[in-house]
């Protein structure tokens, strides 16, 4: 998949697949198109919508804010620091570490 990477039939392939796998291999691509991205955004795995968060360029906003305040992994932690990540509505989080968190995205620019 990785030397495909630039094709766009086998990206779409494997973003529509079945098989887990394919979608995460679509997922890491920096090229994915638009379309795409929203389409694996959606994606049931968590593994899928993190791997899109980490590898593109600009996921979505939305997505950001939704693994970071729903994901259990490590790695969601990390997402704050992404310049698309959207403190909006953090502040008023029932969570002190997320209310805490939104402080900071605020104060410590990136």
């Amino acid at each position: 998949m990785w030397n495909a990477r630039q094709d766009a039939d086998v990206l779409q392939q494997c973003a529509t697949s079945a098989h887990p796998w394919l979608r995460h291999s679509a997922a890491v691509c920096p090229a994915l198109p638009p379309d795409l991205v929203e389409l694996l955004a959606r994606d049931e795995d968590f593994a899928v919508r993190l791997l899109l968060c980490e590898f593109h360029p600009e996921p979505p906003p939305q997505l950001l804010l939704d693994l970071y305040l729903n994901g259990s992994h490590r790695a969601v932690k990390m997402l704050i620091a992404n310049p698309h990540f959207t403190p909006a509505g953090l502040a008023v989080s029932r969570t002190p570490r997320i209310r805490s968190n939104a402080a900071w995205r605020y104060v410590i620019p990136l």
